[in-house]
């Protein structure tokens, strides 16, 4: 079992499995302090790798309604379909469903070999638009073909429906929909209608994307949800929820996903269907612990290996939630964790949003108002500002694309899986490593770097990463600073030397240089007034001077995204490269480079000096933390101590008081007894009155 942190208990199995953290909202409680609804945040994250895969059955359900002729919709359906039908494997099957009054079974479900691909895709560029759509038949023929399967494969495979539209369908909402197979539904244009498709993605239990403009972007969409759908790496999951002893379980909160709490409140569990490579799942349990607990819950699982369905269930890390309990007011710690306060900023934004969402046309000012509210709440202001950046965007999409965006994304924050809001650049949030693949294959476009997915779902390259750490330093200038002063320490000498060799060669050849060693006709070009070289120096001064435009530093490093930050570090580089041979050129050389050699060796000096400053600082840290927990240690056993002692004291205490009510008792039979023998001793000596009364009469 792992040990027990008091902010984060996190797994420590292989990269291999399904890996589980807890965060517990606060470090520490009051000992005296009993608490209702005390949030632990739990979470999942699968593996990152895709090893191995189950084969998908896949039905692709299609509208060809009249309504499809409109702005290129039927061309834009099939570019989508075509590239489905190549991402698929030779060990997936698809099966092509076109519907308007009728569902057509247009491809049975096969394997995508190389014939079967080319067979599919002249299916589908021979589809044409007419007549209406009847959408609770179409659903019902695609479950009828997944139905169909031999039991094995429906153990061994994933069942899953792809569903198109760009119209409306009032009787859907009176018809059944099968929940067996998960759809993902689209929609395509701007009068398609999001109340039908999220009533079907909700019904099946998946989500609602969709298309209004740019109806090109459909393929992207399909190609984001074809990423998830070949990355399952685990199923059937479940996790359980233990308290200890004195601790109940007041609610979970797990979105879309199942939840159950046993009726004593003292277990919980969680189902996760399934998750693809990489995806992470947030869920709360609210806790009512009382006076003095510090453990608070243990935390259990399994899962099955995809590929394997029948297999053995492979189990999770055991965890452990627990807090700090002082004594004392001065040895708590009330900070706030921030993965747990952006978790519940985002649940409250879902709950607001759903209740919004019941009207027939949720107002943008009450979706702004929730925001503010949400904004200005303890959890609100303890949220990092990159979740509230985020967040903070999709509220804008709310307020500007209405209902659709809405509806999309409500499925996506149940699921916390990502869906396509207009594009899938308004989709990043939930987003896999596979999903961007798949999309920037789509787009004609290789990822140049690896993407590395952060905890609210957002990536980046590892360039970034490395700079959104700096910047998120309390450092950052001192860091900025530090880092230019070396590159300049490091490369100008190399060059300058480079320089000067290089323009003694040309003098010698060109005879440009006389007996005095002046310079006859050496022309050099004065890069310091090009544009370029004037851009660089504002840059570089915004960080010497430690400009601050909000939140971030000012420089060419704060603006340049991860697709263009190469090229845009190697032209700015070479600029100064070029500035600094120049400048070489110009001077004695040997002179400067001795002086740079000097002032490189006080720097290393003076880095020596903060490291070992660091290094003592550390350890006087580490060591006042040690004594602190050494100290808070002593308190709890002599505390232990004194509470077992009481315990004994008021034990003995008891005894001696039933022995005293005993002897009481004993005492008052006594007595009793005594007045028993005194009355009859008066009758005695009435009794021989009598009889010596009789003789004397005799």
């Amino acid at each position: 079992m792992n040990s027990i942190t008091p902010f984060q208990s996190a797994s420590s199995g292989s990269h291999e499995k399904v890996q589980v953290a807890t965060m517990a909202r606060f470090k520490s409680i009051l000992s005296t302090k009993s608490c209702n609804k005390f949030p632990v945040l739990v979470q999942l994250t699968a593996p990152h790798g895709v090893t191995e895969r189950p084969g998908v059955d896949l039905v692709a359900v299609l509208d060809v309604s009249g309504s499809m002729w409109r702005d290129n919709r039927m061309d834009s359906m099939k570019q989508a379909m075509e590239f489905v039908i190549d991402s698929l494997g030779p060990d997936d099957r698809l099966s092509v469903v076109s519907f308007n009054d009728f569902p057509q079974r247009r491809t049975e479900l096969s394997f995508m070999s190389k014939v079967n691909q080319e067979t599919a895709k002249r299916e589908v560029l021979a589809l044409e638009p007419g007549g209406n759509d009847d959408m609770g038949a179409a659903m019902k023929e695609a479950a009828e073909i997944l139905r169909q399967r031999r039991p094995e494969e429906r153990s061994n495979r994933l069942g899953r429906i792809i569903f198109l539209s760009d119209g409306e369908n009032e009787q859907i909402f009176n018809q059944d929909i099968s929940p067996e197979f998960p759809a993902e539904t689209f929609g395509l244009g701007a009068d398609h209608d999001p109340n039908c498709l999220r009533y079907i993605a909700d019904k099946t239990n998946g989500v609602y994307s969709f298309v209004n403009r740019d109806l090109e972007k459909m393929k992207l969409a399909f190609a984001q949800s074809i990423g998830g759908l070949t990355s399952v790496t685990a199923t059937d999951l479940k996790i359980q929820l233990k308290t200890h002893e004195g601790i109940t379980i007041s609610s979970i909160e797990s979105g879309s996903y199942p939840k159950s709490i046993s009726s004593d409140g003292r277990s919980g569990t969680i189902h996760v269907h399934d998750m693809y490579a990489g995806e992470q799942k947030n869920f709360t349990a609210f806790l009512t612990i009382p006076e003095g607990r510090k453990k608070l819950m243990s935390i259990r699982g399994c899962y099955r290996n995809p590929k394997i369905r029948n297999g053995d269930s492979i189990p999770l890390d055991d965890n452990e939630v627990a807090i700090r309990r002082p004594w004392w007011s001065i040895f708590t710690d009330d900070t706030v964790n921030p993965e747990v306060a952006a978790e519940l900023t985002r649940q409250q934004l879902v709950k607001g949003v759903s209740a919004i969402a019941e009207g027939e046309h949720p107002a943008a000012d009450s979706i702004q108002r929730l925001w503010d509210k949400i904004t200005e709440s303890e959890d609100g202001r303890m949220t990092p500002k990159q979740t509230l950046d985020n967040l903070g965007e999709e509220v804008i999409g709310m307020k500007k694309e209405g209902k659709p965006f809405i509806l999309s994304w409500l499925t996506s924050h149940l699921w916390q899986r990502a869906t396509t809001k207009g594009s899938p650049s308004a989709s990043n949030v939930f987003q896999t490593k596979e999903m961007i693949k798949k999309v920037c294959i789509a787009e004609n476009k290789t990822p140049v770097q690896e993407k590395i997915p952060t905890h609210d779902g957002k990536v980046k390259t590892k360039c970034g990463a490395v700079i959104s750490w700096a910047r998120s330093n309390p450092n950052y200038c001192a860091l900025a600073c530090i880092a230019l002063m070396l590159l300049a320490g490091t490369i100008l000498p190399i060059l300058w030397l480079k320089a000067d060799h290089d323009i003694k060669e040309q003098t010698t050849a060109d005879g440009a240089v006389d007996g005095s060693g002046e310079d006859k006709n050496i022309a050099m070009v004065d890069v310091s007034k090009h544009q370029a070289w004037l851009k660089l120096e504002e840059s570089l001064k915004a960080v010497m001077l430690k400009k601050t435009e909000e939140a971030g530093i000012t420089s060419f490093l704060h603006d340049a995204s991860s697709e263009d930050m190469s090229h845009a570090t190697s032209r700015y580089i070479l600029l100064a490269l070029v500035h600094a041979s120049v400048l070489g050129s110009r001077c004695n050389s040997a002179p400067t480079i001795a002086l740079l050699e000097q002032k490189v060796e006080r720097l290393e000096a003076e880095k020596m000096e903060l490291s070992v400053k660091i290094e003592a600082l550390v350890k006087e840290k580490a060591e006042e933390t040690a004594n602190c927990a050494a100290c808070c240690k002593d308190n709890d056993e002599a505390l232990e101590r004194a509470n077992t002692r009481i315990v004994e004291l008021e034990r003995q205490l008891q005894d001696k008081k039933a022995f005293a009510e005993s002897l009481m008792l004993e005492v008052a039979n006594a007595d009793a007894h005594l007045k028993t023998c005194s009355e009859r001793i008066d009758k005695l000596e009435a009794k021989v009155r009598d009889m010596e009364g009789t003789v004397v009469d005799q």
